[in-house]
């Protein structure tokens, strides 16, 4: 509905920006830019431009991200992938127009604020030992996005993914983007048969794209227990966010 065109999309999203305010922007050097940039001068707006390589140090460790943008250094986050690096500088760059309208802030608030930071259902740790991971993440993007936050962090784990996709998504591209190695892949029917595409017609599409994948049918509380028991993966509940109480439910239950 916004466009058949990132070009076209970009422009109904400027719509957002608003006259004689103020709009802070991740570059994207495309095209794109051009029609942020030129919204911004039609509605006297002050536009704020991150450039990537404002963003340095950044170090990837376990249970934070380090990294460095304009005056502030080594700022930590609680929030995993690169994408979220991107998000903490804008909320940085925020504070910053805050301050200027004479926002009492301090640098110290700032701090904790991204230091601890929880954003549920997306790649949030929900249980430990074993590791289970839930990231409502459905379109190709934000797939796009889990897989390169999972080669950073769990490159070398052996993984598990548990698949509840509903029936309004391409369940046939989100499977030809995460089917594509050695891990264990279970179809579940989400928390409604009616609402969520049927496991098995997500099961016979994956054989279709790796016919010797390790691939199963499930309900999704019988995943979950599948999940509970394979202690030397790291398991990832993906594909949407309206399971994501169910899934907390069931792993208190069985946990």
């Amino acid at each position: 509905m916004l466009g058949n065109t990132l070009n076209e999309i970009a422009i109904q999203k400027a719509g957002i920006i608003k006259e004689n305010s103020h709009t802070v922007y991740v570059s994207q050097n495309t095209e794109i830019d051009k029609i942020v940039i030129e919204k911004c001068k039609e509605t006297h707006n002050r536009l704020h431009l991150i450039h990537t390589s404002e963003i340095t140090n950044l170090k990837y460790e376990q249970d934070k991200e380090r990294f460095s943008y304009k005056q502030y250094k080594n700022i930590e986050t609680n929030l995993k992938g690169k994408r979220q690096v991107f998000n903490a500088a804008i909320a940085l760059e925020c504070c910053d127009i805050l301050k200027e309208k004479e926002f009492k802030i301090r640098e110290e608030t700032m701090r904790e604020g991204l230091k601890t930071v929880i954003h549920k259902g997306r790649f949030e740790v929900i249980h430990q030992n074993p590791m289970m991971i839930f990231d409502g993440g459905h379109n190709e993007q934000a797939i796009e996005n889990l897989k390169g936050t999972i080669e950073i962090y769990y490159k070398k784990a052996q993984k598990i993914y548990v698949i509840s996709i509903l029936k309004s998504k391409d369940y046939k591209k989100i499977l030809e983007d995460i089917i594509e190695e050695d891990s264990i892949y279970i179809f579940t029917n989400g928390n409604d048969k009616k609402r969520f595409t049927d496991n098995h017609l997500m099961f016979e599409y994956a054989k279709q794209i790796k016919d010797d994948a390790k691939l199963y049918e499930m309900e999704l509380e019988e995943a979950i227990q599948y999940c509970k028991e394979k202690t030397e993966y790291v398991s990832f509940i993906i594909g949407s966010f309206y399971i994501y109480e169910d899934v907390k439910k069931y792993c208190d239950e069985i946990m």
